[in-house]
């Protein structure tokens, strides 16, 4: 039996390279602009043949999150990633969830939460969690067509549960 426990302060692109292809693969889709708070702890057996099982937990503070759709400015959350999910069902991809917790921050300028959101299954990916926003109706004009709509005043407050199978490979 092993036991690895990596506590540190580190460079998202830093990072990546010391995990598996598979995930790694998921994660270089992303990136933060400065270092996170991390730890990663890996166990298992030397001679098994299934993989070790592993856990990794993060806090972002205040930071710049670049993901494919965008960039989250003023970013701030606790993230966790774990191969076993389900106990007995194996450290696998498919026993794989991804959690995000107080997830806040800024997305062309509107602010938003999400209290938690969880990512199941890297196969198969299924994304459920909480979405909120409350802000001026105006700041949709930088996302919305000016030919399409145009907002002059108002408020716009948002309280949605999410719940989406996603299609695309992460």
């Amino acid at each position: 039996n092993f036991a690895i426990a990596l506590v540190t302060n580190i460079l998202w692109r830093n990072m990546t390279p010391l995990l598996s292809p598979n995930i790694s693969k998921v994660l270089n889709k992303f990136d933060l602009k400065n270092p996170a708070d991390g730890s990663c702890i890996i166990t298992g057996q030397w001679d098994a043949a299934e993989n070790p099982e592993i856990t990794i937990k993060a806090k972002i503070r205040n930071n710049l999150f670049k993901t494919p759709d965008g960039i989250v400015s003023n970013c701030s959350f606790n993230g966790e990633y774990n191969n076993h999910y389900v106990p007995g069902k194996g450290n696998t991809d498919p026993n794989s969830i991804i959690v995000f917790k107080n997830f806040k921050g800024n997305y062309l300028k509107i602010p938003f939460e999400m209290p938690i959101v969880k990512i199941i299954d890297l196969k198969k990916p299924v994304a459920s969690g909480k979405f909120k926003s409350d802000f001026e109706i105006e700041k949709l004009n930088e996302l919305i067509n000016k030919k399409l709509f145009e907002f002059y005043t108002g408020q716009a407050k948002i309280n949605l549960f999410l719940f989406i199978l996603i299609l695309l490979k992460i």
